[in-house]
């Protein structure tokens, strides 16, 4: 359980989200389901004895639980690029406007194909966009639960609708260059709460995570 839980937070910590933040909504997210009867344990039962075993059950307790939020959020990382073969134009944060020249902020990556090849959804969720946004031409965006989300804009086709579930892989329309774009790519974001992080730190994740 341990060796789990140290293999899973290396993996959250890679991705730039805070742990602890992301452990504290799992746990909102949890339901506790617990009951049962209270039943004292029998009256002549070494108390010592007892106090030792059940601070191990707790400590054991303690991990357990630990383990269980890492793995639903480990559900809800999207740590796989959305198309199965790209290079990279644009990178996270600052840089040169295409259009302008200016220098602008970048909250995603810049992922090029070719034209109507399948772009995939990162992580399983549930669509909560899908048609034209303005500059981002036709997008998508899945929400994964936990507060996190992502987007995928300038398709050329949309193949999904919103409320529709999709799981890990599915087909979610095809890259194109709708929108404020210079040519065919996926502009690709990773947002948690609203707020954008670097798509390339969940990807370096994901290898770590399928190497071998």
């Amino acid at each position: 359980t341990r060796s789990g839980v140290e293999e899973m937070e290396k993996i959250v910590a890679m991705t730039g989200l805070d742990l602890e933040r992301m452990l504290d909504v799992a746990a909102d997210a949890m339901e506790p389901n617990k009951g049962g009867p209270f039943i004292s344990p029998p009256a002549g039962a070494d108390s010592v004895a007892t106090e030792i075993v059940m601070a191990s059950v707790a400590d054991l307790d303690s991990a357990v639980a630990r383990l269980e939020r890492l793995q639903l959020v480990m559900r809800s990382l999207p740590i796989t690029a959305p198309l199965d073969n790209f290079y990279t134009t644009s990178g996270f944060g600052r840089r040169t406007d295409p259009f302008n020249g200016k220098v602008a902020l970048h909250e995603g990556l810049d992922l090029v194909s070719k034209t109507g090849s399948p772009v995939l959804a990162t992580a399983p969720g549930t669509v909560v966009y899908a048609d034209w946004k303005g500059e981002y031409g036709r997008m998508v965006e899945i929400d994964h639960g936990l507060g996190i989300t992502t987007r995928y804009a300038h398709l050329k086709e949309i193949s999904v609708e919103v409320g529709q579930q999709v799981d890990y892989r599915d087909e979610i329309g095809l890259l194109g260059s709708s929108g404020r774009s210079t040519g065919p790519h996926v502009h690709y974001e990773v947002r948690f709460n609203d707020r954008p992080f670097n798509p390339m730190n969940f990807l370096k994740a994901g290898r770590y995570v399928f190497k071998g």
